[in-house]
This record gives structure tokens, sequence and C-alpha cells, in this order.
């Protein structure tokens, strides 16, 4: 923020005195714990001061509290204006909710509704502000994305996101590192090229797999992966000539993907089915080369 005040933008930073009454699920294994109206003022204070060793407040930038607009906003009408423009489908692929319904604690409505507060942030900023672009991290990229098509719903408005790019790329490289590790691992153990290449391709293009790639807070997901991938490839390394150096390199990948994702700890029945086929060492055959 203080680059483009430096280029010569507007800055608006938004405290969230609304949206903190609230909670981001992004993230989050459980809801968050509401805060009250007091420990919401103190935080905003609080962030006004650390944001004003970056921005100038005297020289165009300014510090907002969306609590201020959504505070007046009336239920029926946020329901009519805003709800409206979001379908139930396109929030429930968002994996910051997906992975929330399929956590024991499961997601509160409270929860659920956050993206669309923070979408019509976005757009309120826009109408009063004249604000065009929305920062934020890689985390929140679902809900900036939200807030563009809000715009374009509501207003027909050309709305654009910023988020961490640096996050996004990494990701992409683990996940196209994941898919060329799958192609080797499938065809070292069956020596089939192109049902190995079929499989690899609709690992790297099944949404699911993408997804993870778009969202920093997946990040767990492509880089559990990877270390499975490579617990598998030490394995069949292993299985072709035992030795304990090898084994110990099959226990350490798996222990780094233990510290990535719990997950994991379901692995070595994976590996015991790969015993019996397509490694098939309980008939003492050797892997395919």
């Amino acid at each position: 923020m203080r680059r483009f005040q430096k280029a010569g933008h507007h800055p608006i930073a938004v405290a969230g005195g609304g949206t903190g009454m609230i909670g981001d699920p992004s993230g989050k294994s459980e809801e968050r714990n509401l805060l009250s109206e007091s420990e919401l003022a103190e935080n905003v204070a609080s962030i006004r001061a650390q944001i004003a060793r970056f921005l100038d407040f005297d020289a165009g930038a300014s510090l907002v509290n969306n609590a201020d607009w959504l505070g007046a906003l009336g239920y029926i009408e946020f329901l009519r204006d805003v709800g409206k423009h979001f379908s139930v489908n396109a929030m429930l692929a968002k994996e910051s909710v997906r992975a929330r319904l399929e956590s024991r604690a499961g997601i509160s409505y409270t929860e659920f509704s956050y993206m669309l507060m923070q979408a019509y942030d976005f757009v309120h900023l826009h109408e009063t502000g004249g604000c065009e672009l929305q920062v934020g991290g890689s985390d929140q990229f679902g809900n900036i994305s939200a807030g563009v098509d809000l715009g374009r719903r509501m207003h027909g408005a050309q709305l654009f996101g910023l988020s961490a790019p640096g996050f996004h790329f990494t990701n992409l490289l683990l996940h196209v590192a994941n898919t060329l590790l799958l192609f080797w691992v499938l065809y070292r153990m069956t020596g089939a090229v192109w049902p190995s290449a079929a499989v690899a391709g609709f690992f790297a293009l099944h949404p699911t797999h993408v997804e993870s790639v778009a969202w920093v807070t997946e990040r767990k997901d492509v880089l559990s992966t990877l270390f499975w991938l490579l617990t598998m490839a030490a394995y069949v390394w292993y299985a072709e000539r035992p030795a304990v150096g090898r084994y110990l390199l099959v226990l350490l990948a798996f222990a780094l993907g233990l510290t990535a994702k719990p997950m994991l700890v379901t692995l070595p029945v994976v590996l015991l089915l790969l015993d019996y086929w397509p490694l098939r060492r309980w008939e003492g055959e050797a892997p395919a080369e």
C-alpha cells in the first residue's frame, strides 16, 4: 500500500469492525471466537497506529471501518440487493467453505455469509470512494474475486483484485513437480507409458488439486502430496534392491509428509497394497524396469 501511495494512488485501508464480528472461515478448522464491540474498537485503534507507520493519512491515504456501513445495512435489504447475486453452489465450491463442511466442527450460517459481506465492502468502497482495486493475501483470493463479480453484477463495474503471486507460483511449481513425480512412479512400477501419463494428466487437471494451488492456506495439500509421492518413489527404489540406506530414505520422506499433513498416516497401508500390485513383492517378483 505504501508503494501504491508513492505512485500517486490513494490507498484505503479497511478495518474489519463489522466483518470482525463474524469471522472469516478461510484457513480455520473451527469457528473463530466472536469479539465484543469494545474489543473490536480497540483493535481498530491499534490498526490505525500500525498502518500510520507506512501510510501518510495527510496525503491521500485513509482508514475506514466497515462497521460504519455494514452496521447500518438492514437484513432484508442485504438479502435483496446483495444475496441474490450469489450462487450457493459457487460458495460451497470455495475451499474455505468446503473444508469446513467436511470438518467435525462444520460451518455456521454466520461464517458462511462472511464472503458476501467482504464482497459488499469492495462494492461500497467503489461507490463511495472510487476504489477499483482490492489487494489481499492469497487466502483472500476467493473473497476478493467475489467482490469483483458482485460489482459487475450490481453496477456493471469493472473491478480488479490482486493477491500475493509468489504463493501461487510456489504452489504451481509443487503441483507440476507432483504431476511429473506421479508419472515417474507409475511408469517405474508398471512400465506402461501412456496409462501412467493419462493418470498423471487427470491428476494435474482435477479441480480438487487445482483449487489447492490457488489457496495459500492449502499449501499443506500440495506439500503433503509431494512427500507422499516421494515416499512412494523411495519405496519403489527400495523394493528394487533392499538396503538400509534406501529404507531410511523411505522413513525420512514419510516423516516429512506427516509434518505437512497428518493424513499421511494412512500411507503405509498404500505401500502394502503396492507390494501386492504392481510390485508383486509377495510373489518374489521385482518391479517393472
